[in-house]
């Protein structure tokens, strides 16, 4: 979390009225299903204040080890490279 955390203070992406873009990485990293999650979906709906760079960072440091899947799907990842 807190590499997350790093991430979004150094690329200065955050939302001036307040935590927008924290609020929105925690959402991420904990909602259920994340393979099913369409870009479209992430983007405009789940993480619209976060850059595409800062998705795919985040979707490529998480592992959920627990059911041993990756964040979000291949095509999505691929979609954010």
């Amino acid at each position: 979390m807190l590499a997350v955390w790093g991430l979004l203070s150094a690329k200065n992406k955050l939302n001036t009225e307040g935590c927008g873009g924290y609020v929105q990485a925690v959402t991420f990293l904990v909602i259920h299903q994340k393979h099913k999650k369409s870009l479209e979906e992430i983007t405009n709906d789940l993480c619209p204040v976060l850059s595409v760079q800062q998705l795919y960072r985040i979707s490529t440091m998480y592992w959920d080890d627990r059911y041993n899947t990756e964040t979000v799907s291949h095509e999505v990842q691929s979609l954010l490279s």
